[in-house]
């Protein structure tokens, strides 16, 4: 079971397919075997048994375990699956990570908040590490009828059309980004930003540097 099976958190998407955030990831764990990798509200895993199959050094975080044996896992991995919330989450044991894979999930958190946790995951990372991060769209389809579409960040933070929660099985309140949106928060964070993209649903997706 993951976060996502909790209900109202929407599908796990990275369990059905990789996306290019998902392969720019893995292609910088290419570039570096030996890397530390963290998975972040990792859903079932799926990323997380990737950066395993690597060779990196890989963290699994999220609000429930995921659907992963660590029996089956070999002793040749050197791994860490944490079950909390990554509000309370301390320092992790292999961290600083030279790779963190922050997917669908920022938009989950209050912009204030979300800017709060990406301090704290910039803490957690090498000088020079790679995030890749992304949130739900303002100019996706989770837009049509939000009703917090004109407000500013700092008070953006509500359910979606009923219509869109239904459909995409997300009810909890959510805060969707502009490019620029998420530009904007890497940057005050402290991220030197690579660059920002939208995915063919229109979701926003970065790559930054810590």
């Amino acid at each position: 079971m993951s976060l996502r099976d909790l209900g109202g958190f929407g599908t796990d998407i990275s369990s059905q397919r990789r996306d290019d955030l998902d392969r720019l990831a893995l292609d910088r764990i290419g570039d570096s075997p030996s890397c530390r990798a963290l998975d972040l509200c990792c859903g079932n895993g799926s990323m997380f048994m990737e950066f395993l199959k690597r060779g990196a050094a890989s963290t699994a975080i999220d609000l429930v375990f995921p659907s992963i044996d660590p029996e089956s896992l070999s002793e040749d991995f050197l791994f860490e699956i944490i079950v909390e919330d990554v509000r309370t989450l301390a320092f992790p044991k292999l961290a600083p990570f030279d790779l963190v894979l922050w997917q669908r999930a920022l938009h989950y958190f209050p912009y204030a908040e979300a800017g709060s946790l990406l301090r704290k995951v910039r803490e957690w990372m090498m000088p020079g590490g790679t995030l890749c991060v992304s949130a739900s769209g303002l100019g996706s389809e989770l837009g049509i009828g939000y009703p917090a579409k004109r407000s500013g960040l700092d008070t953006r933070f509500a359910p979606l059309s009923p219509e869109m929660r239904e459909k995409h099985r997300i009810m909890k309140p959510v805060c969707l980004y502009s490019e620029e949106d998420l530009r904007m928060i890497l940057e005050a964070t402290g991220f030197r930003v690579e660059r920002i993209f939208l995915s063919p649903f229109g979701n926003v997706k970065g790559v930054a540097v810590a």
